[in-house]
C-alpha cells in the first residue's frame, strides 16, 4: 500500500480505513466476516448490504469494427514457406519457426496443413481496418474457430480456426454481442458468451459464466485443441508483443527478439 502509494490503506491503526478480514486461521483462510472502512459487509459467506450496479454507459458497446470483406482474412504465401507461431501448453512465451506450407491458389490454407491454423486480430475500438493475420501451431483447431474480445493488452479481436468463413462468423457474433467469445462451425454459431462491458466483463452470475465457458471449452477441445492447451487463455495471449518470440497484433506479424515487424512469408526481406 505504501508503494502504490494508497492513502489509508494497508494497515489497522488509527487514520487508517478500517478494511480488514476475520478468518479462523491463516492456514485454511475461511473468511468470517469482511468490513471495509469500518462498516461490515458480509459474514458467514453472505453479504449484509446491496451493492447498486454503477452507470455503464462508457463501458458499452465499445466494439467498433470497419467493414470486413469476406477475403480479409486471405493469406498470401507465394514462396509456400512460412514464418509460424508455436504455442507451448502452460506458457505465454512462443517459438518462432518456419515450415513448408501447402496453398490453395497462392494462399494459405490451414485444413491443407495439419497441425497448423490460421490466426487473426483485428483492430476493434476504432474501425481503423487493420487486420493482422499469421499462422499459429500447437493449437489444432479443426472444423471450427473462436473469436475472443479479451486480448491482453489491446484487448483487440483475436480469432483462430481452419476456415475463414468460420473465422469471420465468430468475429461478427463477437461485434454482434458488444464484445465476448464466440465459436463457429460450418457456419453456424455453436456457443457463445457475451462481454458487453468494455468486451471484457459481464453482468451475469458467476455460475452462468462458468457454464458457458464450459461448453466453450468442451467443444474447442472437441474439436481438436489439445487437453494441455487452456483454449481461451492461450489464445487471449497470442496479441501481446512483449512477451517472445513470435506474436501477432493488428498491424501483422511482431518478432520480439528483433523488436520489429516481420512478413509471415519466410522467404521475404521484411
Amino acid at each position: 500500500a505504501e508503494a502504490e502509494g494508497l492513502a489509508g490503506k494497508g494497515a489497522i491503526a488509527p487514520g487508517y480505513d478500517a478494511d480488514c478480514v476475520l478468518v479462523d486461521d491463516l492456514a485454511s483462510f475461511n473468511v468470517r466476516m469482511t468490513f471495509a472502512r469500518g462498516r461490515q459487509i458480509a459474514a458467514e459467506g453472505r453479504m449484509l448490504v446491496l451493492l447498486a450496479d454503477p452507470p455503464l454507459n462508457d463501458l458499452t458497446n465499445t466494439v467498433r469494427l470497419a467493414p470486413l470483406p469476406d477475403d480479409v482474412l486471405a493469406l498470401p504465401l507465394p514462396s509456400g514457406r512460412a514464418r509460424v507461431i508455436r504455442l507451448h501448453p502452460g506458457s505465454l512465451v512462443t517459438d518462432a519457426e518456419e515450415h513448408d506450407v501447402a496453398c490453395t491458389n497462392g494462399l494459405f490454407d490451414a485444413r491443407q496443413n495439419d497441425g497448423l491454423c490460421k490466426l487473426a486480430v483485428v483492430e476493434r475500438h476504432k474501425a481503423t481496418g487493420k487486420v493482422g493475420v499469421g499462422i499459429l501451431a500447437g493449437y489444432g483447431l479443426r472444423n471450427a474457430a473462436v473469436a475472443t474480445s479479451v486480448s491482453h493488452d489491446s484487448h483487440n479481436i483475436v480469432v483462430c480456426g481452419d476456415n475463414d468463413a468460420d473465422m469471420l462468423a465468430a468475429v461478427r457474433r463477437v461485434a454482434a454481442m458488444g464484445g465476448g467469445i464466440a465459436v463457429a462451425s460450418e457456419g453456424r454459431i455453436l456457443e457463445d458468451l457475451p462481454l458487453p462491458v468494455a468486451g471484457l466483463m459481464t453482468h451475469e452470475a458467476p455460475e452462468t459464466v462458468v457454464r458457458a465457458l464450459d461448453a466453450i471449452h468442451g467443444l474447442l477441445h472437441g474439436h481438436g485443441v489439445p487437453a494441455n492447451v487452456a483454449p481461451l487463455m492461450a489464445l487471449s495471449f497470442m496479441a501481446l508483443p512483449v512477451i517472445p518470440s513470435l506474436k501477432l497484433t493488428a498491424r501483422g506479424l511482431f518478432s520480439v527478439a528483433d523488436w520489429r515487424f516481420v512478413s509471415v512469408d519466410a522467404a521475404a526481406r521484411h
